[in-house]
């Protein structure tokens, strides 16, 4: 299990940790996470991140976090894309590209690039949250997003009801 020092068998564990743990066995399981997200194997790191996704517990958020600043790629697409799949997504985007280092925060959006499926449901939630930090953070780092945002938007009604442009913001900032 999650005691295991095969590191073989501690990965399959972590990936067989159930969301639905009572009380007493979360607080133990949220321990052992944390502990696990700053071991020496990158093995374990890339697994821990990759599965806080699933695990919508409040307590795991700043471990996202510090995944996120992890010194390896693959642990920070993994904690990026767990990330995505938190519940309250707009507040931890907001919290993530305020607080957190540059390479946390081009991980996050290089995530976001890939994830095309999600990128319109995060268009509106940027919208519908005011998500400023996010919207700047995004239109700022990637053309590509910069362009697919401008898309969105023009697809709205036709137009940009009350919206400055995307390159007019861009342009502002510059």
């Amino acid at each position: 299990g999650l005691i295991s020092t095969d590191v073989d068998e501690l990965v399959k564990a972590i990936g067989h940790i159930p969301s639905d743990a009572g009380e007493l066995e979360r607080a133990e399981i949220i321990a052992y996470l944390r502990s696990h997200a700053s071991s020496s194997n990158l093995k374990i790191r890339a697994a821990v991140a990759q599965n806080l996704g699933r695990l919508p517990w409040r307590e795991l958020t700043p471990t996202v976090f510090h995944l996120l600043n992890d010194a390896d790629t693959i642990v920070r697409m993994n904690a990026a894309r767990s990330l995505m799949q938190r519940p309250r997504l707009g507040a931890l985007l907001e919290q993530a590209f305020i607080s957190q280092g540059a390479r946390a925060v081009d991980t996050l959006v290089r995530v976001i690039e890939m994830d095309r499926r999600r990128q319109r449901r995060l268009f509106e939630m940027i919208e519908k949250e005011r998500l400023t930090v996010t919207r700047t953070t995004l239109i700022m780092s990637s053309p590509i997003m910069r362009r697919r945002y401008q898309r969105y938007l023009d697809s709205r009604e036709g137009g940009l009801h009350g919206h400055d442009s995307v390159h007019q913001q861009s342009a502002a900032h510059s």
